[in-house]
């Protein structure tokens, strides 16, 4: 009989545990991580591509609504306004990511400002949270954004320069961390804290993975495909699924046909990349 109350008791400390209460106010993040371990080796059944159908986004894009010049964004019926104007409508001032955990957007409330804020949302727009942060100033081209996990993650800001820095965000903003230089980035996905991959370049892409959170970076340039083109750029986000990664390429030819998308495959977690179609 102990025994059996004492099931019962545990029973309902998990689910009790499991339980959220939605506030506008965050506490501060604990001091405490996780530590991850040296070696990384992906699950055969890890999955990571944030794409729209997955995760029940169905569109995203400027609220018409009187007196709101923001963005709206529709998790599966229910539309939502997301909660910033913006200074000037149509300027691309807000960058965002969507997963089946979190829904995030970096965006600045007057064009050219240095100072952006950070805001999500892991429960399809009931709850937002929301935390500024001052990026270094300069001529910003654009920014990529990547959630791990519900309140963790990275996002690179490219410069008109060329150079471009990578951050990282924890609790959903209220500490972000600059890990340093890293390039014109595309694209990007993390794995966890410490394992990721950055799709580079300007008018050519290449892959710079990382083990250690960005401390340092190995570089794998694609084999260039054995036809003539012009340039080639990233539109999409690479994905893996257990060893096997994907990332697409677009090509752009001059003549009739101005571009292709063409796909770079791994099966060995990022070691080696072949080019197909």
């Amino acid at each position: 009989m102990k025994k059996i109350l004492l099931i019962l008791i545990f029973a309902l400390f998990v689910l009790s545990g499991c339980e959220k209460s939605p506030s506008e106010i965050i506490e501060e993040p604990s001091s405490s991580e996780s530590s991850a371990s040296e070696e990384f080796e992906p699950e055969e059944d890890f999955e990571h591509n944030p794409v729209l159908d997955l995760v029940g986004i169905e569109d995203v894009g400027y609220s018409e609504k009187k007196g709101f010049s923001g963005i709206y964004i529709i998790f599966g019926a229910n539309k939502a306004d997301v909660p910033f104007n913006l200074d000037e409508p149509g300027i691309p001032n807000f960058w965002w990511y969507g997963s089946k955990k979190i829904t995030a957007f970096i965006y600045r409330k007057e064009y050219g400002s240095s100072e952006v804020n950070i805001l999500s949302t892991d429960d399809c727009g009931k709850t937002w949270y929301e935390y500024p942060f001052e990026l270094k100033t300069g001529d910003i081209d654009g920014i990529t954004v990547h959630f791990y996990d519900a309140e963790n993650g990275f996002f690179s800001v490219n410069y008109s320069d060329g150079t471009g820095l990578l951050y990282r965000v924890k609790n959903r903003g209220a500490v972000v961390e600059e890990i340093g230089e890293v390039g014109n980035v595309w694209n990007m996905v993390f794995v966890d804290e410490n394992h990721g991959f950055l799709v580079v370049g300007k008018d050519w892409v290449g892959i710079r993975k990382t083990s250690d959170g960005g401390k340092t970076w190995t570089d794998f340039e694609f084999v260039p495909p054995e036809f003539e083109h012009r340039e080639m750029r990233c539109y999409r986000r690479p994905f893996f699924y257990g060893d096997r990664g994907e990332v697409k390429v677009t090509v752009f030819f001059d003549g009739k046909i101005p571009w292709k998308e063409y796909r770079y495959v791994t099966k060995n977690f990022g070691l080696t990349w072949e080019f197909t179609e």
